[in-house]
């Protein structure tokens, strides 16, 4: 089933949407429909998706609602439905840009945005085995062992720190009831006029460590353009906020995410790019 055919399906709050196209940008496609009256939105269609995917798109949701009755810039969702075998996700419209020149403002904001994901998640647990997971054994169709194993020596020993991380944490109590977007970098952030509109591919929310996304926001800065200080700043909050064996692991968590990722859909320079990146921020830390 194709989008557009999910798209003529019950129930009425997803009628009579059209596709328009395809949203630029990203790795993980979305796409812009709109109504008979002119109301835009944005669609995401997964096929196939199994119980455990729906119980997660729902929970997402969920956590959604709860960080927009805090003030977060998310967009609402309008619809999380079950379709066949398929999910279709479709969230309101919102304008703006993701783009590659992060000044400290930005950065400001998106912080502010972060402290609004504290202990909104009361009930949650499961952070710490998934963060151990990660780098003990790998996860599916991201952060996968196996391609760094088989790339060359340098992806070799970046996955030796990997796994000693991994064992490092065997023992360490982690946060668990913040809401963590898991892909919070600076192109899921839509930016209009120099301000953040909303953070945008929501989907993975879950419960965890706000830490992390904050970790992965700094990490990511490799590829933007950022004044030194801001991003300075940025890494001494974080500092502030979490141990070295935790930071640790987020970061070795992080390079794993972006090396094995650019083996398997990217390029040789961007797997040299991010194993570089890897090198200076661990460089940085406390043995």
């Amino acid at each position: 089933m194709t989008l557009a055919e999910a798209l003529k399906s019950e129930p009425v709050a997803i009628a009579g949407y059209a596709v328009v196209g395809e949203v630029r940008g990203g790795e993980v496609g979305a796409t812009e429909v709109i109504d008979r009256n002119g109301r835009r939105a944005i669609a995401k269609w997964d096929w196939p998706v199994d119980a455990l995917g729906r119980e997660r798109g729902q929970n997402a949701a969920a956590i959604v609602g709860r960080l927009r009755a805090r003030g977060a810039k998310i967009p609402a969702y309008l619809a999380v439905e079950p379709i066949e075998q398929g999910q279709l996700v479709l969230q309101e419209f919102v304008s703006g840009s993701p783009t590659d020149s992060v000044g400290g403002r930005l950065l400001d904001e998106l912080v502010r945005f972060n402290r609004l994901q504290a202990d909104a998640v009361p009930d949650g647990s499961g952070w710490g085995n998934y963060i151990r997971r990660s780098l003990v054994h790998g996860l599916e169709g991201y952060c996968e062992h196996a391609s760094l194993a088989g790339y060359d020596a340098a992806t070799q020993d970046l996955l030796d720190q990997v796994q000693a991380a991994g064992a490092a944490v065997e023992r360490v109590a982690f946060e668990e009831q913040d809401a963590v977007h898991l892909d919070f970098h600076h192109r899921n952030a839509l930016v209009e006029n120099g301000q953040l509109r909303a953070v945008i591919d929501c989907e993975g929310y879950r419960s965890g460590d706000r830490i992390f996304d904050l970790t992965t926001l700094a990490f990511c800065l490799h590829v933007a353009r950022r004044p030194a200080r801001a991003e300075a700043e940025l890494w001494r909050y974080i500092h502030s906020h979490r141990n070295e064996i935790i930071v640790r692991a987020y970061v070795l968590h992080q390079a794993l995410r972006q090396v094995d990722w650019s083996i398997r859909n990217r390029t040789p320079d961007q797997v040299e790019s991010w194993l570089i990146r890897s090198r200076q921020l661990l460089d940085q830390l406390p043995l």
